[in-house]
């Protein structure tokens, strides 16, 4: 294993308030050492190796130059928990969160560490001002479709073959006229060959979004899906805006967070980004692999949703609750990363993507909270007498029920509506609609 320089590695150990935070960025880390080091032995490596990239000085490096680009150890805790400052020198503006990411992430490549994981970044404001971050945020999104307060409400579009545009294209119409803000593609619904291609949907989708707008006097919208490489994925954008389409979908995970970035700050493109970060899991869930060893290295949510933010998504996927998408409770770090405050950032939507139907979206709500795009499917194609009634069903249900009901509170509202609805009814019963007891 290579070796440290001592009096180098005794110099990077301080305390919190041994630094000015606002010129360092700290993260939060989990280290289990790997077998034969301590603990206080991996983090001085890994802080060593991720700012300065050797253990030791080079023969022409100047030990005070050095130790003023060093990654300083603020804490070390026994439970694993470690924080390193970064000078913001590490990531200069040029760079970005592209080096930003490498920064914290490049120490799980050596075996310092049996267990690397990435908690929490503390970004000072010196850092935050160079982003613009979300271009529209809650408040320009609301604005924009106006829709003041309540849930906003989706249907994905899908699948990306085997059923005719038309087709498709029915479905959409009825669920925005019984109901539905707005359509958006799914994460596999980029440009396949035929008669879905992006060139080929994107007009019809369009077109259908504003005959709703005019038929019911409300603004609904199309959400289109550009994930793709950085130049085809802004080729995508541009037609889609020239069509009259109301945002666009990209994966900051798969993309790159400085292409989301460059992406969301083109003058040119006046549109909300929603981002589904879609295949984070793989990097971001902790737990057993098959072989029953410990997955050893990741990165939390909280630290992606706010990376996503800083790029400028106005909206970002967490999954949903009760559906077998992963997703958290409203403290989790991922919900937290979107909305709390982060200096002149906007906040940004919550976006609930999954099998969401009328019998479990109330649990969504209060997990979410008002600020939430709920993007349902089945819960409304697949709706017993059609998509026009599953999104007049999914509407009353959303307009009635609020966040900050209790269970009992809820489940009387729900059975009061379908007492008087007798689609809701048949709604409940198709989706197997079941209260949970005593979750207040």
């Amino acid at each position: 294993m290579s070796q440290v320089d001592p009096r180098e590695f005794i110099e990077i150990f301080t305390t919190p308030d041994a630094i000015d935070r606002e010129r360092y960025i700290c993260v939060h880390f989990r280290f289990v050492p790997c077998k034969g080091l301590s603990l206080e032995q991996a983090a001085g490596r890994v802080a060593t190796i991720t700012a300065l990239r050797t253990l030791a000085p080079m023969p022409y490096e100047s030990k005070n130059e050095r130790l003023k680009q060093a990654g300083y150890i603020l804490s070390v805790q026994d439970s694993g928990q470690v924080i390193i400052g970064y000078p913001l020198d590490i990531c200069s503006p040029n760079e970005g969160l592209t080096q930003l990411l490498l920064t914290i992430s490049a120490g799980a490549e050596y075996d310092y560490t049996a267990e690397y994981w990435v908690d929490q970044i503390d970004l000072p404001k010196s850092f935050l001002e160079r982003f613009r971050g979300p271009k529209f945020g809650i408040e320009g999104i609301r604005k924009r479709f106006k829709i003041p307060a309540r849930p906003l409400i989706g249907v994905i579009v899908k699948p990306r073959s085997g059923v005719p545009l038309l087709k498709i294209a029915e479905q959409c119409r009825e669920s925005l006229l019984g109901g539905a803000d707005f359509i958006a593609d799914d994460i596999l619904m980029t440009d396949p060959e035929g008669e879905l291609a992006l060139k080929n949907r994107v007009p019809v989708l369009a077109k259908i979004s504003r005959e709703a707008s005019s038929r019911t006097g409300e603004h609904k919208w199309y959400a289109v899906n550009i994930g793709a490489s950085p130049k085809r994925a802004m080729e995508y954008a541009r037609f889609a805006q020239a069509e009259g389409c109301g945002a666009l979908i990209v994966n900051a995970f798969t993309m790159g967070f400085s292409t989301i970035e460059e992406m969301t700050n083109e003058p040119d493109i006046d549109l909300p980004f929603i981002t589904t970060n879609m295949g984070m899991g793989i990097v971001t869930r902790p737990g057993l692999l098959t072989t029953g060893s410990k997955q050893s290295s990741g990165i939390s949510e909280g630290v992606i949703s706010k990376l996503s933010r800083l790029a400028g998504a106005d909206a970002a996927h967490v999954g949903t609750i009760d559906t077998g998408c992963y997703a958290q409770e409203a403290w989790h770090p991922s919900l937290v990363g979107l909305r709390a405050k982060l200096h002149k950032i906007r906040s940004a939507f919550v976006v609930g993507e999954g099998d969401l139907t009328i019998a479990n979206v109330w649990e969504n709500i209060r997990s979410f909270g008002p600020d939430v795009m709920l993007e349902t499917c089945t819960g409304i194609l697949g709706y017993p007498g059609g998509p026009y009634k599953g999104a007049q069903a999914f509407r009353t249900i959303v307009k009635n029920i609020t966040f900050d009901m209790n269970q009992d509170e809820a489940h009387t509202k729900i059975m009061d509506l379908a007492q008087h609805d007798s689609g809701i009814r048949q709604g409940l019963h198709h989706y197997r609609y079941s209260p949970k007891a005593n979750n207040k």
